[in-house]
């Protein structure tokens, strides 16, 4: 699965992906990605702590479908209450950093160039 960032959770891993789906859903609650990140650091504490839940919730939740498009694996994710129990606070340094990468990972382009060939002949000015 390319464009994919693997978080590991009480020993258990689960993809995350940065989809059209997800990006439309954090859109739709913060305006856009940058914003997302850009309010989460000015948010109360209690606040941010919902919104990395929430955003986690979204990521697992296309990584899981992800997978089982392309290949039949049935991913069970934690809901958000789960996610409330099962992240800690010395974990949400490395939630940070999962974040940014799945973020980069789903930004992540190819551009694929294609050389036009040289044709036989000069030419005119018209």
């Amino acid at each position: 699965m390319e464009n994919i960032t693997v978080l590991s959770l009480r020993k258990k891993k689960y993809p995350i992906n940065l989809s059209v789906k997800a990006m439309k859903l954090i859109c739709q609650r913060h305006g856009s990605v940058d914003e997302f990140i850009n309010k989460l650091g000015e948010l109360p504490q209690a606040e941010q702590l919902d919104e990395l839940v929430w955003v986690f919730s979204v990521l697992m939740e296309q990584g899981a479908q992800l997978a089982h498009l392309e290949s039949g694996a049935e991913i069970a994710i934690p809901t958000v209450d789960e996610l409330e129990v099962l992240i800690d606070a010395p974990f949400i340094g490395n939630l940070w950093a999962a974040l940014t990468s799945a973020i980069s990972a789903g930004m992540a382009r190819e551009i694929e160039l294609e050389v036009a060939e040289e044709k036989n002949g000069i030419a005119t000015p018209v």
